[in-house]
């Protein structure tokens, strides 16, 4: 009777059991098909022409933003522009005061011969402001030019910076300018001279119609004038050396009894010769 008891109470667990998943498996398909029928549902409500317009706004609401960029872009680069220096540092908008531009120049160009241009910052009651942006410009159409700024700019830039170097530079070039009754140069800003992104010229022609080559090429110029008189000099010292050696020789005197007595010597040799033929 035990035997039969638990085979049949195992056999109530194992129907009891499979009706369970029976029940399970059917509620599951149920959820599924009721999960179908929504979705179906909700497609067919679905409107393709809102859906498309949707989109489309989308796209419109990215192209405005990326315009917006475009604009305020474009705003900074011309108020930049606006701020750029584009004179020369001797170019003067006075056209009453462009004959100060030669010496300016000159003395501008002398700058880039002293470390201390450089290297000793601006005064501090001198209270001067100093913004790279709008010097870049000028900057390079500068080192273009002077080829001992180029050579300045490397040699110091890593040891004061590009800020210190170029604010340095430029205070003294406004000191030059004040003192000639020229406008500082941030005065100028944004009008005159050749636009920044113009090619600098090789050389400068003054008013007067000097050719003003860079001060480099000058110096090398003025190298090979020295070297040259320095070569005339010694070719004349050696010239002189030897006009003195023929005047040394015009100083020896000749004996005329010694010359006279060799050639009486001389014809009595010969005579005595001929007799004993």
């Amino acid at each position: 009777m035990a035997g039969w008891f638990n085979l049949d109470s195992i056999t109530a667990q194992v129907t009891a059991a499979a009706a369970a998943a029976q029940e399970s498996v059917s509620k599951f398909a149920s959820d599924v098909q009721e999960n179908v029928q929504h979705i179906s549902e909700n497609l067919a409500h679905i409107d393709i022409n809102t859906l498309t317009q949707g989109v489309q706004h989308s796209v419109a609401a990215v192209g405005d933003d990326i315009k917006a960029e475009e604009d305020k872009f474009r705003a900074e680069k011309d108020a930049t522009a606006a701020c750029e220096i584009r004179l020369l540092p001797w170019e003067t908008q006075d056209e009453s005061r462009s004959i100060l531009s030669d010496d300016l120049l000159a003395k501008v160009f002398a700058l880039s011969l002293e470390s201390a241009t450089f290297t000793e910052a601006p005064p501090p009651d001198a209270n001067y402001a100093f913004d790279l942006t709008p010097h870049i410009a000028c900057a390079m159409r500068l080192m273009d030019l002077d080829a001992n700024l180029a050579k300045m700019h490397a040699r110091y830039i890593s040891k004061v910076g590009e800020t210190a170097f170029w604010r340095n530079y430029f205070y003294k070039i406004n000191v030059l300018r004040l003192a000639a009754g020229v406008e500082p140069l941030t005065q100028a800003a944004g009008a005159g001279g050749p636009s920044a992104d113009q090619k600098a010229p090789s050389r400068i022609v003054s008013q007067d119609g000097f050719d003003r080559q860079d001060a480099n090429a000058q110096a090398d110029a003025n190298a090979q004038e020295q070297a040259q008189k320095h070569a005339d000099a010694d070719s004349a010292e050696e010239g002189g050396d030897e006009l003195h050696d023929f005047d040394d020789l015009g100083d020896l005197e000749i004996d005329d009894a010694d010359v006279e007595g060799d050639d009486d010597e001389l014809e009595a040799q010969i005579a005595a010769e001929i007799g004993d033929l």
